[in-house]
């Protein structure tokens, strides 16, 4: 009769469910007086949150973007919920486990979020911006200002054969290949020809050394290159009565297309 007993107190003793840590109660599977079955499986009965302060983003990275992906990078992201806000954190681990999706390997990397605002909740889709360059105090143009070529025939006024405005100076080391019997110099990934207007209203390059960019604007060096200098990022044709085209550099202010001081 005494095991008996103490075989009814154990057993009523497991009727008491205790949660392992303290946190806050995001999903109840189970409700008052439902009967829960242990035989198979645990079930489960409540998911809980330990702390919503400290939050972590499971971003999917492709394969061919890994690569630039490490320890403790600085992250930037946005939620539906907030689209005017920006909010930041680090890589806190590369998972090594590949998932394939439409023939595209992905790989899972965990992002350390500070959620003081409580702002974030589980389950929120985020957009992650991962920074894999950055530069600070230095020249930056658009890119439109780098693609700009002039027309032709303004390269015949200045005596440049036609092309000349794609033609870019190759340095020392960067090689040669041969070409239809005769020798054509490589073009370094780092060179790149700036058209403005110098203090003589003439059409003036300048080449450049470019750095990083974030796909609107590049670092841009150079001996000839000051801050405010304006820039040609493109040109307009305008038609007198003699039919005549007349050529016009858009240049923009200082403020918009010229070299600017900054960091990206």
């Amino acid at each position: 009769a005494q095991v008996a007993l103490d075989r009814a107190r154990q057993n009523l003793a497991y009727t008491s469910i205790y949660a392992p840590i303290d946190g806050v109660v995001v999903e109840r599977n189970v409700d008052v007086g439902q009967t829960v079955a242990s035989s198979y499986s645990t079930p489960q009965l409540f998911l809980i949150a330990k702390d919503l302060s400290q939050m972590q983003i499971l971003a999917s990275v492709d394969e061919s973007d890994i690569g630039l992906i490490r320890q403790q990078q600085a992250v930037r992201f946005s939620v539906q919920a907030y689209p005017n806000q920006t909010f930041e954190g680090r890589v806190s681990q590369v998972r090594l486990q590949s998932k394939t999706t439409e023939n595209v390997v992905n790989y899972t990397v965990a992002v350390a979020v500070q959620n003081a605002s409580g702002k974030l909740l589980p389950g929120m889709t985020a957009t992650v911006d991962f920074l894999t360059g950055a530069a600070s105090n230095v020249l930056s143009v658009p890119n439109a200002a780098l693609r700009y070529r002039p027309p032709q025939e303004e390269l015949a006024k200045l005596g440049r054969p036609q092309g000349a405005g794609n033609a870019f100076a190759a340095s020392p080391d960067a090689g040669s290949r041969a070409e239809g019997g005769g020798t054509r110099r490589r073009r370094p990934e780092n060179v790149g020809v700036l058209w403005h207007l110098d203090a003589r209203g003439k059409l003036t390059a300048t080449r450049v050394r470019t750095g990083i960019t974030d796909g609107q604007k590049t670092e841009v060096a150079g001996p000839a290159l000051k801050e405010g200098m304006q820039v040609i990022v493109g040109s307009t044709q305008t038609e007198q009565n003699t039919g005549a085209g007349i050529f016009q550099p858009a240049a923009p202010t200082p403020q918009r297309g010229g070299p600017r001081r900054g960091g990206f």
